[in-house]
């Protein structure tokens, strides 16, 4: 069990992006999410009015993403939501480890289904990172998403590419899948999280994939909410595992095809997601 002042230096960090608990390889494809989040989360600031701007953390889990970008961003309110009541539990514990009551007024979590209903409030950018995935209804759960939005503000996602070509590559692919099933990193990082929190996760529905989709899927169902598309980023080649982790080299070289990739004019079927800038124009 980590002290809380451990936990505390963890807040603020990447770790907690990753729960602690998941594979390396992981750890360093999520990085590169989180990396093109942060720097459209960036672009998205400096196009809105220069006043306190409110943020929406659409399938917050840990809250993770919220105290990730606290760090960087304390003049900013936030709000994370999730449909598992535990997981806000969780968020609201760690909450309470920052001590600056200023900092820890900026930030609330509560347990909402974004399917079910738009949010009371109205937010400048709604995060929605490897989330929208989760859900059964998109359609539902965009326009929600954009009534919870103030005129002309900003949604960042990032979903996994239902197209990534790579996977048709692989020979080794259902040995891959196979490994990766007989492993569990999932049961996995619940069991290492309940050590690390001292309580009992559930697996419940909302961490099921319901609604992988293509790019251009996913773009037809941004416009139909009344989305205006801005800018797609292209994701990590692939996204990870036990097996990697047990294959490193063979990671270290699929990381540098990887880098490669960005500068060709396929590269929109070459990755593991898909992170989007979207804004609402009325």
């Amino acid at each position: 069990m980590r002290n809380s002042r451990t936990l505390l230096n963890e807040l603020c960090s990447e770790k907690l992006l990753s729960n602690w608990v998941t594979p390396y390889t992981i750890f360093s494809s999520r990085r590169k999410i989180n990396l093109a989040v942060q720097d459209l989360l960036s672009q998205s600031l400096s196009h809105l009015p220069q006043r306190q701007l409110s943020i929406l953390d659409v399938g917050t889990y840990y809250g993770g993403m919220i105290f990730y970008f606290l760090n960087k961003y304390p003049h900013l309110t936030f709000h994370g939501i999730d449909v598992d009541s535990h997981k806000i539990h969780y968020a609201q514990d760690l909450l309470k480890e920052i001590k600056n009551p200023a900092l820890r007024r900026n930030i609330t979590f509560s347990t909402h289904n974004i399917e079910d209903r738009p949010l009371d409030s109205r937010y400048d950018v709604v995060l929605c990172v490897e989330t929208i995935e989760h859900v059964h209804h998109v359609d539902r759960a965009l326009a929600h998403i954009y009534k919870s939005l103030q005129p002309g503000g900003y949604f960042i996602l990032s979903t996994p590419n239902k197209q990534n070509s790579l996977k048709r590559f692989i020979p080794f692919r259902k040995k891959v899948k196979t490994h990766i099933e007989e492993q569990d990193p999932v049961k996995e990082g619940y069991a290492v999280a309940e050590n690390l929190f001292g309580v009992h996760i559930p697996n419940v529905d909302g961490d099921q994939h319901w609604s992988v989709m293509s790019l251009c899927e996913l773009c037809s169902h941004l416009k139909q909410a009344g989305f205006a598309i801005e800018k797609v980023r292209r994701g990590p080649l692939l996204f990870g595992g036990t097996f990697f982790d047990q294959h490193s080299f063979l990671f270290a070289l699929l990381n540098i095809f990887d880098e490669f990739l960005n500068f060709l004019p396929f590269w929109k079927t070459f990755s593991y997601d898909f992170i989007i800038l979207a804004k609402k124009l009325k």
